[in-house]
């Protein structure tokens, strides 16, 4: 039997979701259940495999899992709709029947997918191509009411690393104007303007030092473009300029570092593998800066 669509749930709007996280970033879990990709090699195919992991990450501290059919790393090529639908609703089928009050988003640039996972009660549509490759993306979040994450990128993941797409003349400066326009083009779908959250899309047609550019300038950001920022750092290939090479699932410990980083910017929402650990180094961290306030005000 299928679980009936709560409009409730898809009434929330952003600074609801965000309501109960106080100092700190909300924190969305990320779970792919593609067979490719990039940090955990598929092992989430299993749609019983993955209720259990969404649990697990709901229950190390996740506000939101997102959940995605089809890989965007770079060079991934695209997944017919149909099969990302097949997917996906077995997942979010299983997760509703565990957890009738789990916080969704799905991952995806297909309008046609959106609208199958929208009727099922998810409440968010994460579009990493800010509407770019399907122009109906925003008319069905629109209609539904849903809120959505809505991302920059250059290109397609299988040519977003050509050196063309690559190059700004000032890429904070450059992806501010962009996401301006984006945000835009979703009021004039009808999107409201809580509904929003913006991503600059870490790794998708940047550089390391763009990638670096634009963690530095999250206040700026926050500040010129008026919609609440999440960031996706976890795990990305940029690190590799702090840390040294290392393989994608040993680069948690460095993807703290830049969460706490951003936390003190004031982005609103993280996008992660490893919840409990961020959810831990966000809380010390920012214990640890509430400390200093209470000794200066001392003072």
């Amino acid at each position: 039997m299928l679980k009936p669509l709560n409009r409730n749930k898809i009434a929330l709007t952003v600074p609801e979701l965000l309501a109960g996280t106080g100092d700190l970033p909300s924190l969305m879990g990320i779970l792919n259940v593609t067979e490719d990709s990039f940090s955990d090699g598929g092992q989430y195919r299993c749609p019983e495999r993955a209720v259990e992991k969404a649990l697990a990450l709901l229950d190390a501290g996740a506000l939101v899992v997102d959940l995605g059919a089809e890989s965007t790393r770079p060079g991934a090529q695209e997944i017919p709709a149909d099969v990302q639908i097949g997917r996906l609703l077995p997942v979010i089928r299983g997760i509703f029947q565990r957890k009738s009050d789990a916080l969704l988003s799905v991952d995806t640039r297909n309008a046609s997918v959106a609208r199958a996972i929208l009727e099922e009660g998810v409440q968010i549509i994460n579009d990493v191509s800010g509407f770019s490759f399907d122009p109906a993306m925003g008319e069905v979040i629109a209609s539904y009411g849903a809120c959505a994450v809505l991302m920059h990128m250059r290109g397609l993941p299988e040519n977003m690393r050509q050196e063309s797409f690559c190059r700004y003349e000032d890429v904070v400066a450059d992806v501010a104007s962009a996401l301006e326009k984006i945000r835009d083009q979703a009021l004039s779908c009808g999107i409201r303007k809580e509904k929003l959250l913006l991503d600059v899309g870490i790794g998708f047609a940047k550089t390391a030092g763009g990638d670096l550019e634009l963690i530095r300038a999250a206040r700026y950001l926050k500040e010129r473009l008026q919609i609440p920022l999440l960031y996706g750092v976890s795990r990305k290939s940029f690190l590799k300029a702090c840390i040294g090479e290392c393989p994608a699932p040993e680069r948690d410990f460095a993807t703290m570092g830049v969460l706490c980083a951003l936390a003190q910017s004031g982005v609103a929402m993280l996008r992660v593998h490893e919840v409990r650990g961020a959810a831990h180094a966000l809380k010390s961290y920012m214990q640890c800066l509430r400390k200093v306030k209470d000794i200066e005000t001392e003072k």
